[in-house]
């Protein structure tokens, strides 16, 4: 059995898990609705997945869970990724056609390659590792295909163009090319489906709207990424690329062990660095190691060393096993006892030790467990 965790964690643990609930001792646990509605909110990258674990243990749940709205939802995220995956292949197309090095990162490379079930894993943003060489060429590819640089306007809740001074800002600021924006109506919505996101609308983030009184249209934003960080290129990344074993898309993933690295980075960086942000990966995390050889763990140590990484990965993969409930093989195990100790000579600054992320996902500054 999972140890209990203070405030609620541990059910809300048992959603982000993919180990079997029975697992966890959740037989005295109560929980609010609104403490799982804002976990759902928080987490809308999986919230397929949660919604199927959550339909287990609705008698948890104090107060009026808004199924229907939560539901309504899911639909409207696995619809939008699905989206964006077909215009992802219209634009990997034309890049392979002029030759263009890229791969697929995060989110998509996730729902494409390592879960079993696709439409558990949600998206908003499609994200592409490219060549600093490459920017004004993956630029022009994208302006051919209708994107154009844009800006989120909150008070119409609409995508507008950005000005020149906006997007060079954009550009000197940042390591990508980012909210490269198109809007795409879909056609293939049966009548239920159209009610089910109009629905939905007013939650956020949201890429459906109306363009009329009836008709839904969805934006797809792709960001470019030149590095994973401003620290971590992408030269090393995509020359491992590979194609995805699952689907013949005409784009390319990562290799297991970089998708677990960025996995980790995200996490970690995120979760030290915000409350409430990211927990959502151990999903993919959990999906991932689930398919990860001794080898491909191996390559995934030498680039937490690399990127002076090790001291995340050990937060990261030691809940996997404590607080998630996930068998880890003997190599991965071996890894965390190996990385409990300080190395000689450095400080938490030098190790990027900046302590226990996970508290933080749950929006605590810390507790005992």
């Amino acid at each position: 059995m999972i140890d209990e965790c203070r405030g609620g964690v541990q059910f809300l643990a048992a959603l982000i898990s993919t180990a079997p609930i029975d697992q966890f001792d959740l037989r005295n646990s109560l929980i609010d609705d609104a403490t799982v509605n804002r976990f759902c909110a928080d987490n809308w990258q999986v919230l397929p997945h949660i919604l199927k674990r959550l339909s287990k243990l609705r008698d948890k749940v104090s107060g009026n869970l808004d199924w229907e709205i939560l539901s309504n939802r899911a639909l409207a995220l696995q619809r939008h990724a699905e989206l964006s995956v077909y215009v992802l292949d219209e634009v990997t197309n034309r890049m392979l056609a002029e030759g263009l090095d890229h791969c697929v990162v995060k989110g998509a490379a996730y729902r494409q390659e390592i879960y079993p079930e696709p439409s558990d894993r949600a998206l908003i943003d499609v994200d592409l590792a490219i060549t600093k060489p490459d920017v004004e060429a993956v630029e022009k590819i994208l302006a051919d295909c209708d994107f154009h640089q844009s800006k989120w306007d909150p008070s119409i809740r609409r995508f507008v163009k950005a000005s020149e001074s906006e997007r060079l800002s954009l550009r000197n600021q940042h390591y990508e090319l980012g909210f490269i924006v198109r809007r795409e109506r879909y056609t293939a919505l049966d009548s239920n489906e159209q009610e089910a996101i109009i629905a939905q609308l007013a939650l956020d983030p949201n890429p459906w709207h109306l363009i009329d009184d009836s008709n839904l249209a969805a934006y797809i934003n792709i960001d470019a990424h030149t590095g994973l960080s401003l620290d971590i290129p992408t030269i090393d990344l995509l020359r491992e690329k590979r194609r995805p074993g699952k689907e013949s898309s005409a784009f390319h993933v990562p290799p297991n062990h970089w998708l677990a690295f960025h996995t980790i980075f995200k996490l970690y960086w995120e979760g030290v660095h915000k409350y409430r942000k990211g927990a959502y990966q151990f999903v993919d995390l959990q999906h991932l190691l689930e398919q990860m050889s001794l080898a491909e763990f191996q390559k995934l140590e030498t680039l937490l060393e690399q990127f002076n990484l090790t001291a995340a990965a050990l937060y990261c993969l030691q809940r996997l096993s404590s607080s998630l409930g996930q068998n880890l093989d003997d190599y991965v195990l071996d890894f965390i006892d190996r990385s409990r100790s300080a190395p000689d000579g450095s400080d938490p600054m030098q190790a990027n030790d900046l302590g226990d992320m996970w508290p933080k996902l749950f929006g605590f500054i810390s507790f005992d467990n």
